[in-house]
């Protein structure tokens, strides 16, 4: 039996990562193959349901609290983990995000474990210390996975084994009927890359023209962002929008939220290729998004199966949110076409292919 091991930085949290990795993980335990996940949280619990037979593991290793403490704690990690593949011997090893995969590859040197490097953000949003650590390691890993072409051509200068392999979602065959409820709805931990700030001050230019509608934005506040969640709140406050604006905490009932919601807005100001847009546009919810470099593009035709909007215009933002409230139908043609899209082209079927292909391409 083929092992396969996930190398990510915890798995208790509701992320889009955190779901990749999740998505992946029942794939192949269902499969049949053995599946691990070696997490660096000492909490070993999944926000996400996993297949059984799936193991958690931890490193335990906390999160450095400097930039000098990165180097030290990077050293760490890779001395852990290479102990621990020591003792696991997997046949393949996913680093899920740019540390964690350049660790892996390093600490799967002179092992024979072939490493694939799996990138779930933009490739010019990193750190300026994780893009030299993704120069100089990236060209030893086996394989690199992008989830967007753009991204992959600029791999394929460091990797020639560079692949787009987009996530996973499993669509509704059809969604029935749209909601009645008048909710708009957005989805995203509570940091300013989400862009809930630009979202909130277009929903301040209409939202007194539609008082029976809410705006409700679902996520967590993150460690060390408090500051920008406590801003939000505070807008809310001082311009009078408590009425019509929503703030629900991370919920394992996501689905049936999107099932509830009129229409999905992604105010982001940049993005890998982000699940929350995928899974609205499988439960063929109509969805407004920001045109960020890379991500959204890759999904949406514009007016066909979602809308495209400026990145960061809160005008035009405003202008496509007021669209779909006055516009039923169009809603409902959106909506349609985008469960269609995702089937096509995003359904674990489909991934789960171009996955197998690559550990064929790799040889395991």
């Amino acid at each position: 039996m083929k092992k396969i091991l996930f190398f990510t930085g915890s798995m208790s949290k509701s992320g889009g990562i955190e779901r990749v990795t999740a998505n992946l993980a029942n794939m192949w335990a269902k499969d049949g193959y053995c599946v691990e996940i070696v997490v660096l949280d000492e909490d070993t619990s999944s926000f996400f349901k996993l297949a059984t037979g799936i193991v958690i593991n931890t490193i335990k290793l906390k999160e450095y609290n400097s930039k000098i403490g990165m180097i030290p704690w990077f050293i760490k990690m890779v001395y852990y983990f290479r102990c621990y593949i020591k003792k696991s011997k997997p046949d393949v090893i996913l680093g899920i995000w740019t540390s964690r995969a350049a660790c892996a590859i390093i600490s799967a040197a002179f092992l024979k474990i072939p490493v694939i490097a799996c990138e779930h953000i933009a490739f010019y949003e990193l750190r300026k210390g994780l893009q030299i650590l993704r120069k100089y390691t990236y060209p030893y890993a086996n394989a690199v996975v992008s989830l967007t072409k753009h991204d992959t051509e600029l791999y394929k200068k460091m990797n020639k084994n560079s692949f787009t392999i987009v996530n996973a979602v499993e669509p509704i065959s059809k969604r029935k009927h749209l909601s009645d409820e008048k909710i708009i709805l957005a989805v995203g931990r509570l940091v300013p890359q989400k862009g809930f700030d630009i979202l909130l001050e277009s929903w301040k230019l209409i939202s007194k023209n539609y008082p029976n509608w809410k705006l409700k934005i679902i996520g967590r506040v993150l460690t060390g962002y408090e500051d920008y969640a406590r801003s939000l709140y505070d807008f809310v406050k001082n311009n009078g929008l408590e009425d019509s604006v929503i703030f629900q905490d991370q919920t394992k009932k996501i689905l049936e939220e999107y099932d509830k919601a009129a229409f999905f807005v992604l105010s982001s100001r940049f993005e890998g290729l982000p699940m929350v847009l995928l899974e609205a546009m499988s439960r063929g919810l109509a969805v407004i998004s920001f045109d960020c470099p890379t991500g959204p593009k890759d999904v949406i035709t514009d007016k066909k199966n979602g809308i495209l909007v400026e990145n960061g215009s809160i005008g035009l933002l405003s202008n496509a949110i007021e669209k779909l409230i006055n516009d039923k139908d169009y809603r409902n043609y959106l909506g349609e076409n985008a469960n269609i899209e995702i089937s096509k082209h995003y359904s674990n079927k489909f991934v789960k292919e171009c996955w197998n292909n690559l550990l064929l391409k790799i040889g395991v």
